[in-house]
């Protein structure tokens, strides 16, 4: 999902974001279970390495289908 821009990672505090692609499914089982328990929850980051802000924003910016 992340690959296809479907969701992505807030660079200002990791927070995970989902597409409107996405959300067009909320109706649909398996959207909660997969989807909607990670909506707004932010990911756990390494104590090295943590994912660089600019790559994250490059993501949100070009390969995220937008909100």
């Amino acid at each position: 999902a992340f690959d296809k821009g479907l969701i992505t990672i807030s660079p200002d505090n990791y927070s995970i974001i989902l597409s409107s692609a996405i959300r067009e499914y909320e109706s649909q089982e398996y959207y909660d279970r997969h989807f909607g328990c990670i909506d707004g929850r932010q990911i756990s980051t390494p104590d090295n390495f943590e994912p660089s802000k600019d790559f994250l924003a490059y993501h949100r910016d070009h390969v995220f289908k937008g909100k």
